[in-house]
C-alpha cells in the first residue's frame, strides 16, 4: 500500500523496481527476494522536496507505472518520452482534501497518461461519473489478482448445517467512518436484545476506535465485544468465525471478501456496488448501507445455511486468479511499449 511507483525495463528479461513515497518499507524484502529492485531515494520526503529530489534520481524506465495521488502528482510530470500508466484503486475522488481542485488535478496528471487501469468496475464507473479522467477510453478494469491460501482440495465440502447457538461474528476493517462498523454493533444490540446470543470480534486499528468502544458501553454490550489489534495475519482469528460481516459505505474492490469466501467463512455484506460486484448481484445476504436493521435480519436468516455456498464461493474465486491478472497486466505492458516504441 505504500508503494507509490513501479519502474519497468522491458528488455529481454525485464527489470523492475519500485521507488516508494511514505510509509515503512514493509514489502521491501519480499520485493527484492523476487529480483525487484527497492529505491529509498524519496522515501519520508516532504511532498515538494519529493517533486525536487525526482528529477536528480537516473532511472530510465520503459514504462512508469503509478499508484496513489501523489506519485501521480509526483511523477505525473515525467519526461512524456517515458509512458505511464496509473492505477486507481478507490471510489473516491483523486484529492479528499481538495475536492474543488480534485477533478482539474485528476485530469491534469492523467492527460498524456497512457493507460489508466481500475481495480473494479465500481472503480472505472466512479471515475466516468466524477469526471475525473477526460479520455474514458483509456480505463481498463484489471481486478487484484488472489493467491488462494486454501487449495481448492482442501476447500471446506460441506458448511456446517447449522451454525452454534452462540454466534461469532467478525469483520476486518480499519475503523473509519468509510468501514461503517458502528452499524455492526447497533445489529448486534439488536440481536441481543431479540435474545439471539452472539459475539462480535474487530480486527482493526483506525481514528474512530475510542468511538466505537464508547458506542458498545451505551448500548451495554462491551462484553460481547473484542477489539483486536491490527495484526500480521488477522485470519488465524477470523478463520474460525461462524459469519464475515462487511459494513462498508463504499469500496474500490473489497479483497477481504475475497479471503472470507477462501476460508469458507459465511458472509453478509452491504449493498454496495463492488460487493456486488464479487459477490454477484443475487446473492442473497446483502442489507442496505447503514441500516442495522436490516443487517440483523440478514445475520439472523443466514444462521440456517439453507444456501450453497461453496458452489457459490468457488465459483467467483476463479475470477480473481493471479496469474490471469498478471497476464492482463504484462499484456497492457507490452501494447504500451510498441504503442510508445
Amino acid at each position: 500500500r505504500d508503494i507509490g511507483v513501479t519502474g519497468v525495463q522491458t528488455c529481454a528479461l525485464p527489470i523492475f523496481w519500485v521507488s516508494y513515497l511514505k510509509g515503512k518499507a514493509d514489502l521491501a524484502q519480499q520485493f527484492e527476494s523476487n529480483g525487484v529492485k527497492v529505491d529509498h531515494a524519496l522515501a519520508g520526503e516532504k511532498f515538494l522536496k519529493q517533486i525536487f529530489k525526482k528529477r536528480k534520481v537516473k532511472i530510465y524506465p520503459d514504462i512508469l507505472h503509478l499508484h496513489l495521488a501523489r506519485s501521480e502528482v509526483v511523477f505525473g510530470f515525467f519526461p512524456l518520452k517515458y509512458p505511464r500508466v496509473v492505477t486507481r484503486h478507490n471510489s473516491e475522488i483523486f484529492f479528499p482534501k481538495f475536492r474543488l481542485l480534485s477533478k482539474f488535478l485528476s485530469r491534469l496528471v492523467t492527460n498524456d497518461t497512457v493507460s489508466i487501469i481500475a481495480i473494479s468496475k465500481s472503480v472505472r464507473d466512479f471515475l466516468i461519473k466524477k469526471k475525473e479522467i477526460s479520455n474514458y477510453k483509456k480505463i481498463k478494469t484489471i481486478y487484484y489478482g488472489y493467491d488462494r491460501k486454501i487449495p481448492v482440495k482442501k476447500f471446506k465440502n460441506n458448511f456446517p448445517k447449522q451454525l452454534p447457538k452462540t454466534l461469532t461474528i467478525g469483520t476486518i476493517s480499519r475503523l473509519v467512518d468509510q468501514k461503517d462498523v458502528a452499524t455492526i454493533i447497533k445489529s448486534i444490540y439488536l440481536l441481543q436484545k431479540s435474545n439471539l446470543r452472539c459475539s462480535l470480534e474487530i480486527i482493526g486499528e483506525g481514528n474512530k476506535k475510542l468511538e466505537l468502544q464508547k458506542l458498545a458501553r451505551s448500548l451495554g454490550i462491551s462484553s460481547n465485544i473484542t477489539f483486536h489489534s491490527k495484526v500480521n495475519n488477522p485470519w488465524k482469528v477470523a478463520k474460525n468465525w461462524d459469519i464475515f460481516c462487511l459494513a462498508s459505505l463504499y469500496e474500490g474492490f473489497g479483497l477481504v471478501l475475497l479471503e472470507a469466501m477462501d476460508y469458507s467463512i459465511p458472509i453478509v455484506a452491504s449493498k454496495i456496488s463492488t460487493s456486488c460486484e464479487i459477490l454477484g448481484k443475487r446473492y442473497p445476504y446483502f442489507f442496505e448501507p447503514g441500516n442495522e436493521l436490516h443487517l440483523a435480519q440478514n445475520l439472523r436468516e443466514i444462521r440456517n445455511l439453507d444456501y450453497d455456498f461453496k458452489l457459490h464461493f468457488n465459483s467467483a474465486l476463479k475470477n480473481y486468479d493471479s496469474h490471469l491478472q498478471m497476464s492482463l497486466h504484462s499484456n497492457l505492458y507490452n501494447k504500451v511499449v510498441l504503442k510508445t516504441s
